[in-house]
């Protein structure tokens, strides 16, 4: 089990981003990949491997579909706000916070952590 830092000992990635309707991940999108996974891809985005072909949305309902799994949201709670039509994409995940968000995505993917928290400089 990954033990997270508490809030006031690190800084929220810059790939997640809290709204007042949820909060928001900055994606890079990788389509036509082996598997479907969430991987670091930089200090600004974070890097989503999807199976499907950007073909007639399909990358696009999948990617809404991987991430409402993971995050244990109905599908109508994911919305693709930036980027329909790129890789580089902007997702709302509407109803929770950025913290639960982020512990969620851990627990699942813990490679994240990797490059998700920086300590705050005393």
């Amino acid at each position: 089990m990954t033990v997270l830092p508490s809030l006031s000992e690190a800084f929220w990635p810059p790939w997640l981003h809290a709204r007042i309707d949820g909060c928001s991940l900055a994606l890079m999108v990788k389509t036509q990949a082996k598997c479907n996974q969430l991987v670091p891809y930089s200090d600004t985005q974070l890097g989503l491997h999807i199976q499907k072909a950007p073909i007639h949305d399909a990358a696009n309902r999948e990617i809404i579909l991987f991430l409402s799994k993971q995050l244990q949201v109905p599908k109508k709670e994911v919305h693709i706000l930036v980027g329909l039509h790129h890789k580089e994409k902007v997702v709302l995940i509407a109803g929770l916070s950025a913290p639960v968000v982020f512990q969620r995505l851990i627990a699942h993917w813990p490679a994240l952590m990797q490059t998700s928290f920086k300590k705050e400089k005393s």
